[in-house]
């Protein structure tokens, strides 16, 4: 998947032009993925900060890491009102309007999973930082930008899916990342990572979800707030899970969540698989 990334630079003086990269943006408009990570040690910076104007340029990179977090948590399953925009024109914007002691490189493409193992790539090549950085972990909407981009990779047009809407079946009721409809449900896709720590208590989320999805799988179901109509969802409707896979090798709670999406004819697929995923969208009813 194509990203694209601009490397901050602090530039203490702009008429001489010594620099220190602090820190890499990174993200895509289609996978609405976008990450930002800045260095731990300032001592290099200190070392060429003759004019002590430091300060105020960690301060408005802070602001920045801010607004890219709040952007991606509104895509989690409990939704910012309004973040601000986060997208490659304002990436754009912030080039023009950052130019003297904290400057942004022109956004260049780069090849990559997601936005956070973009900056993996580039952070030992552009940034310099010791190789002590504490283990970063992909969330799950690492895995949902990937989905997105597989359903622009499909054709399936915006106006056939709704994000984070709330299903029920007779008894039970949990939340969908995706569903693709065209006067019903036709597709339903949900996202989940391994890598997070608290195992146990994702897996007994897990087990929440799945007493909704076998509830469906029984009796069918509605969807609620998806649009100006509920939507009906048969009970063989087409159920995915797309996942972040874990770092270990070995992972018990990854099999044990496997063996219930199996139960439940779930077909759990890898963000790693994107070919897969592709295949496995379902386009909606006509």
């Amino acid at each position: 998947m194509r990203y694209f990334y601009s490397i901050a630079r602090f530039v203490p003086d702009p008429a001489n032009g010594e620099c220190i990269n602090l820190g890499i943006l990174a993200g895509s408009d289609e996978s609405r993925d976008w990450s930002m990570r800045t260095l731990e040690s300032r001592k290099r910076a200190s070392a060429i900060d003759t004019h002590d104007v430091l300060p105020e340029v960690v301060g408005q990179l802070a602001r920045l890491e801010a607004r890219v977090l709040r952007f991606m948590v509104a895509q989690d399953d409990t939704p910012l009102l309004n973040p601000e925009e986060v997208s490659l024109r304002w990436l754009r914007q912030l080039v023009h309007d950052y130019g003297n002691v904290l400057q942004l490189s022109e956004p260049l493409p780069v090849i990559a999973d997601s936005a956070e193992d973009a900056i993996d790539a580039l952070w030992a090549q552009l940034v310099f930082e010791p190789a002590t950085k504490e283990l970063r972990y992909l969330r799950k909407t690492s895995a949902k930008a990937v989905f997105r981009y597989a359903l622009t990779h499909r054709g399936i047009p915006a106006t056939n899916v709704a994000e984070s809407v709330r299903i029920r079946g007779r008894d039970h009721s949990s939340t969908m990342d995706f569903v693709i409809h065209n006067g019903m449900a036709s597709d339903l896709t949900h996202c989940w990572s391994f890598q997070l720590p608290g195992k146990r208590a994702l897996l007994e989320e897990i087990k929440a979800w799945a007493w909704t999805i076998h509830d469906i799988r029984e009796h069918g179901g509605m969807t609620v707030g998806a649009g100006e109509d509920d939507l009906s969802i048969p009970s063989e409707v087409p159920i995915h899970v797309v996942y972040v896979p874990p770092t270990e090798t070995n992972d018990a709670t990854l099999d044990e969540a496997l063996s219930a999406f199996q139960e439940l004819r779930v077909t759990a697929t890898s963000m790693r698989d994107f070919d897969s995923i592709v295949a496995n969208i379902e386009p909606p009813v006509t």
